[in-house]
């Protein structure tokens, strides 16, 4: 891209700056200009086809044929994160789905992983690599996700990493078997969103 608009600019500079410029110059800038017009044209095609935010786009899940639904995951996905923003401390620490990477943007709080959220030095690569597999495993392999694991073995996941809270998909709550016993904070009871968070019981 870079290259591309320095050589355009060159172009284009030359044509307009030289006005017995050659008809190669001259074909070469409109090929230019009706290239850079068929990109703006694409950009702006796929921007209303998709309005999410293109880190959204890249993470949240996209319903291939069905934009209403997508656009609709992606307004809960901001629901929850708001109510995670004005409703928990803001120390609070949370598990959340492996299929995104913009719940610190929008909630403000910390995640136990995230799969975009690189550390800068060995040691905490390390660290982070090691939490990836604990965290995501699950979610990736199994149709339930988290809910595969028992309400003992979610509250030993969460003590291990001093998670307070679980940010999960409502499907996955949906496929529990057993229904999960934690206490579920959002939504409020009796109704559904496609995102669920559940509280984990502190104390022993």
């Amino acid at each position: 891209p870079a290259a591309f608009s320095i050589s355009a600019s060159v172009v284009l500079g030359h044509w307009i700056h030289n006005r017995f410029a050659s008809n190669r110059t001259r074909l070469s800038a409109i090929a230019i200009c009706l290239l850079i017009l068929t990109a703006t044209g694409m950009l702006i095609v796929e921007r209303n086809e998709d309005p999410r935010p293109r880190a959204d786009q890249r993470s949240l899940p996209d319903y291939e044929g069905q934009p209403r639904r997508t656009q609709e995951t992606y307004e809960n996905w901001l629901r929850v994160c708001d109510w995670v923003k004005q409703n928990t401390p803001e120390d609070a620490v949370f598990i959340t789905p492996s299929d995104q990477q913009t719940f610190k943007w929008y909630a403000g709080r910390t995640e136990v992983a995230c799969w975009k959220d690189i550390p800068q030095d060995a040691a905490s690569i390390l660290q982070w690599s090691n939490r990836l597999p604990d965290v995501f495993f699950p979610q990736q392999r199994f149709e339930q996700g988290l809910m595969s694991y028992t309400d003992e073995q979610l509250i030993n996941l969460a003590g291990k990493y001093g998670a307070d809270y679980l940010l999960l998909p409502q499907k996955h709550i949906d496929l529990a078997r057993p229904p999960t016993g934690l206490n579920q904070v959002y939504p409020e009871s009796g109704r559904k969103s496609t995102y669920v968070v559940l509280q984990i019981p502190s104390g022993p």
